[in-house]
């Protein structure tokens, strides 16, 4: 990238040309950019139109059936009603630096828009609205307690170096968040992990047809004095406490009990998420007969409404299934 600046600076003949472009008002830039791209849409014909659909990853319709992530909404939106979480449908665009300035990562992976960023993780967007709420709860009751549960299912587009059959120039994400205050003794942390992991895993298990004993769930201790042990005691209550048959309203009781043969281990050796994530952080992987193992659910604590509302009390996790991946291994 920087090879690419400094050889449009030389041919512009202004070594400062970035800069000056990066010192305008936001207003001003992005009026600048809005005509620049007009004269260049104004010189295009529909052929050129044509030709760049045809080659442009980004534009093309997603591999998979309509009809299988339909199919995905029908399975979890009940689920997450039962589970206590607000679905909403997301705006196509978030606010620019959602995803650099919130969580670390580069904008370089980001497809950045005249009027913000196009969304690349429903989780970021989610967590800026569940903010929003825990203000307006806590300007009425500094001391207030009430969870924010949130939940979309959203198409992102993130700018990956390659594209196969799993990793996809666009594809869904069913992202939750639960936002709130620490009640001590890790009461928080452990009711959001237990609630996410349940509602991620009996999605797979509906959407894909697996078994149980196909599934397995793993939990990293980021912050290993805090929540080495107690994470290891969390994954053996929820192996002992899940249900013994999957049944979609029973895995979402009350409990919210993981079904009985779901494999739950502690994985210290996962170096992903290390700087994303704080606290703990957790993966789901399913061994599928046609498409081997497979990534499905990535989730953690994270810092975001803590620092947005200015307080150490406040708490914030965060998880994701990758709903092309369901679609992918779905029964035909």
């Amino acid at each position: 990238m920087e090879d690419v600046i400094r050889r449009i600076q030389q041919s512009a003949d202004d070594p400062d040309l970035l800069a000056k472009l990066v010192a305008l008002p936001g207003a001003d830039l992005q009026s600048l950019l809005m005509e620049a791209y007009r004269r260049r849409a104004e010189a295009l014909t529909p052929h050129d139109a044509l030709r760049d659909y045809q080659t442009n990853r980004f534009t093309k319709p997603a591999p998979l059936p309509a009809r299988g992530f339909a199919r995905v909404e029908r399975i979890s939106h009940p689920m997450l009603d039962l589970a206590g979480f607000q679905v909403l449908e997301l705006a196509p665009l978030a606010p620019l630096g959602c995803s650099s300035a919130l969580a670390p990562v580069s904008q370089n992976k980001i497809v950045s828009a005249l009027r913000g960023e196009v969304v690349s993780d429903p989780t970021n967007v989610l967590a800026l609205e569940a903010t929003l709420r825990r203000r307006e709860r806590l300007s009425a009751d500094p001391r207030d307690g009430a969870l924010v549960k949130l939940a979309a299912n959203h198409r992102v587009t993130r700018v990956f170096s390659g594209v196969d059959d799993r990793h996809f120039a666009h594809f869904r994400i069913l992202g939750l968040v639960t936002a709130g205050r620490d009640p001590g003794d890790r009461a928080f942390e452990k009711q959001a992990l237990t609630s996410h992991l349940a509602l991620h895993v009996s999605v797979v298990l509906e959407a894909t047809g697996l078994p149980p004993e196909a599934v397995q769930v793993s939990l990293t201790p980021l912050d290993e004095g805090a929540f080495g042990a107690r994470l290891e005691a969390w994954a053996s209550e929820l192996q002992t406490d899940g249900i013994g048959s999957h049944d979609r309203t029973t895995a979402l009781s009350p409990r919210h009990a993981i079904p009985l043969g779901v494999r739950i281990q502690i994985d210290r050796e996962r170096m992903s998420g290390r700087g994303y994530y704080e606290s703990f952080c957790f993966k789901i992987h399913a061994d599928h007969p046609e498409h081997g193992r497979l990534e499905f659910s990535d989730g953690g604590c994270v810092g975001w409404t803590r620092e947005l509302l200015g307080s150490k009390k406040e708490r914030c996790f965060i998880s994701g299934t990758g709903v092309d991946r369901l679609v992918l291994t779905s029964p035909r």
